[in-house]
């Protein structure tokens, strides 16, 4: 990725990033993120074995207010409910849009408004303004997200469906594994968070360009196993990071609209 060199790795002990706090005895909880959604959370670029971005600015400070130890494991995005559900890690904090069928299965403390978009190359950026641009066309989508999967079919069948070409929709881990397919042209254009993809832009603006973004609005939570005693502890925890001040001033430093607040 242009933006940042992402390497996966395992379990990170974040003490030196701030990432393990509260008092010296008692449970560490594991927190499974997915290092690559800018600016949501990805690898600091001058300290690549360190995470940075709103949410893990957000849950250094939600921790640290409980008292609370932790640190994060950097996972797939498609291994991440799986792996809170198991028991591998306590929590996930990576951008998880809150839908029907997941709260079926996790419990979700939400924090963050936003959608979804579709990015091109700067070239193309002035021939697409809507999913019909994308017919004939290949669309990366990530692994383990039903909300750009039923998107991206759903756009699919109005392209067959008018008589066009349909879409080539194809799975990713990770975002860092698509842009490079957009760089080779490979790939036409990539469905994503639109703060995600709104940040690679501003990093990129000679080479990427969002191009639309889909009308539906959905709200990120924190996710947890059914049942976990340590969801009311992080709603008071976020509750008290909203009213501090703290939220505001982490959307304006990592450049997220206003209207992501909830």
């Amino acid at each position: 990725m242009a933006v940042v060199v992402l390497l996966f790795a395992g379990v990170l002990a974040a003490c030196s990033s701030g990432g393990q706090t509260g008092s010296s005895s008692g449970k560490t909880y594991i927190i499974g993120t997915s290092a690559d959604f800018p600016s949501m959370e990805f690898r600091d670029e001058a300290h690549p074995g360190q995470f940075t971005g709103f949410e893990i600015d957000m849950m250094k400070a939600i921790m640290g207010h409980l008292g609370l130890k932790f640190r994060f494991r950097d996972m797939k995005f498609a291994g991440l409910l799986p792996a809170v559900q198991n028991g591998q890690v306590d929590l996930v904090v990576s951008d998880v849009y809150h839908t029907d069928v997941r709260a079926k299965v996790v419990d979700f403390v939400d924090y963050i408004q936003s959608g979804l978009s579709v990015m091109v190359s700067a070239a193309n950026g002035g021939s697409v303004s809507g999913y019909m641009d994308l017919c004939g066309k290949s669309l990366g989508i990530i692994a383990g997200s039903p909300s750009e999967q039923e998107i991206a079919q759903k756009a699919n069948s109005d392209c067959t469906a008018a008589g066009k070409g349909s879409i080539n929709v194809q799975t990713f881990q990770a975002v860092a594994d698509e842009l490079p397919q957009i760089d080779n042209g490979r790939l036409f254009a990539i469905l994503e968070d639109v703060v995600s993809l709104s940040y690679i832009q501003l990093k990129n603006p000679t080479k990427y360009k969002v191009a639309f973004q889909d009308p539906s609005v959905t709200r990120s939570g924190i996710v947890l196993k059914k049942g976990s005693s340590l969801k009311s502890k992080l709603i008071e925890g976020f509750n008290w990071f909203k009213s501090s001040g703290e939220y505001t001033k982490a959307i304006q430093k990592w450049g997220l609209p206003s209207s992501s607040q909830i």
